[in-house]
């Protein structure tokens, strides 16, 4: 039997299967390869993938409307914020920090701000009082826990600049063992309201001190007289010129004596068991009187009114 030589030898017969596979491979090739012309090589071009065009989002355009308020409708919201706001507005920027010192109402409250040590929050206020010295002031509010004569003197030396600036509005509330106003808080000729809260502490006059007939409204709370005589006599020479008076919860004072031309409201409160026994009140204005009168005996309780 005559077989033919071996698969692969030279010579040997391809079977029509392996010539179709070489037939595809070449095709396949053919499209890849670099064609040679002469001396020159041509590449057969190849396209690149087209690219994802970015979308672009639009940001909303910043806007600053607080240039865009008049001056005094952005000192009316300043007027607002707690005094820790405040202070973190007045440090945000030279700009705020302008706004702040210009406002011409101020409020210091002590007793909400508990990041700073008491030192370095009397510090910067100073520095805030001392920077608002020559702009025209309407109200000033302290509200203020005081432990030390360090913090009585600044507070005096802010009551002080406040006067000197034409403060119209004093609001005071400390919580205190004593503390002496001074003079020329009742003296002030711009003075048109003052309030006085003491907690429970006693209230000092200065021996000297009249009271100004710009005053039209007068309000003291908490507070016992250090001075019984001397405070009586203040409070019936205060009366002539103010409009407005509350007395309210208050102890040691037994005679209130109230003689006005001017004084159209007038509301006294008094604490449990007051030594108040005697009251009198002469005023031909008065149109609003709230009177709340609680005692612990009933001797001697006398009560006038003209």
């Amino acid at each position: 039997m005559d077989v033919g030589p071996p698969l692969g030898l030279p010579g040997s017969p391809i079977p029509r299967e392996v010539e179709e596979i070489e037939e595809y491979i070449n095709e396949e090739v053919e499209i890849n390869i670099i064609e040679e012309v002469g001396e020159n090589l041509i590449e057969v071009p190849v396209t690149p993938p087209p690219r994802k065009k970015r979308t672009t989002i639009a940001r909303p355009k910043f806007t600053d409307r607080i240039n865009e308020l008049l001056m005094h409708i952005v000192h009316h919201i300043i007027s607002f914020l707690p005094t820790e706001d405040f202070l973190k507005l007045s440090l945000s920027s030279k700009r705020f920090r302008d706004l702040c010192i210009s406002s011409p109402s101020l409020s210091f409250d002590g007793m909400s701000v508990g990041v700073l040590p008491s030192i370095y929050l009397l510090n910067y206020l100073d520095r805030i009082m001392s920077l608002h010295k020559n702009t025209e002031t309407y109200s000033l509010r302290v509200y203020w826990g005081i432990q030390s004569f360090e913090e009585k003197y600044r507070i005096c030396s802010w009551l002080h600049k406040a006067i000197s600036c034409n403060v119209k509005v004093l609001d005071l509330k400390f919580w205190v063992e004593d503390f002496a106003i001074p003079v020329d808080v009742f003296c002030s000729k711009s003075l048109r309201s003052l309030k006085l809260n003491f907690s429970g502490g006693k209230l000092k006059l200065p021996s000297n001190s009249g009271i100004s007939t710009k005053l039209q409204s007068l309000l003291l709370k908490h507070f016992v007289p250090e001075n019984k005589q001397h405070f009586e006599e203040w409070i019936s020479l205060a009366c002539k010129s103010l409009n407005s008076l509350d007395l309210v919860y208050f102890a040691g004072v037994d005679n209130i004596r109230i003689n006005s031309s001017s004084l159209k409201q007038l509301n006294i409160y008094t604490a449990c068991n007051v030594d108040l026994c005697f009251l009198e009140v002469s005023a031909a204005m008065l149109k609003d009187m709230d009177l709340y009168w609680t005692f612990g005996h009933t001797n001697n309780i006398s009560f006038a009114d003209y």
